[in-house]
């Protein structure tokens, strides 16, 4: 069942009929007239974006939406890149507090195993046959301020004077 006819101008014409009432009229020319307007409001529309490419205006702030977009995208980037930069920097600073933390304790059992060698070995003047031999180069340790000289001793029998 249709209602309306299309007129030569674009517009729409309702279809009168000879047994349509004054009320169901005027309900079809007002149905007309919104269709109307919702066709001219998407050819408008459609006007529009197809002028909006070929407007420089238009095309300038496109180019400066699109440059403050890419220079917030690059910001945000450098921000979390600096992040991470600070945190592998934590990181392998503890690291190193760490292993230079170890380094000390090691460093200190051996002065401590060194200290009760040389404590042991002092004690074991009963031992007339043997004799301690300084061998090779001093081992020169730095600590803060204070310096320590080693030097490795071996136990090696007495030679007979005879």
């Amino acid at each position: 069942m249709e209602e309306s006819e299309t007129s030569a101008d674009g517009g729409v014409q309702p279809k009168t009929e000879a047994g349509m009432s004054r009320k169901e009229k005027w309900k079809a020319m007002k149905k007309m007239k919104r269709k109307q307007t919702r066709k001219e409001i998407a050819l408008k529309e459609r006007q529009e974006e197809e002028a909006r490419p070929q407007d420089p205006q238009e095309l300038i702030n496109m180019e400066q939406e699109e440059a403050k977009r890419s220079e917030s995208v690059r910001i945000l980037f450098e921000e979390r890149e600096r992040d991470w930069i600070e945190a592998m920097e934590i990181r392998k600073r503890k690291r190193i507090e760490q292993e230079d933390e170890e380094h000390r304790i090691k460093d200190l059992e051996d002065e401590e195993l060194f200290c009760k060698q040389q404590i042991k070995n002092a004690n074991d003047d009963g031992d007339d046959d043997w004799e301690y031999v300084e061998e090779g180069p001093a081992e020169i340790i730095w600590k803060e301020n204070e310096v320590i000289v080693k030097k490795k001793r071996v136990k090696v029998p007495k030679r007979n004077k005879d």
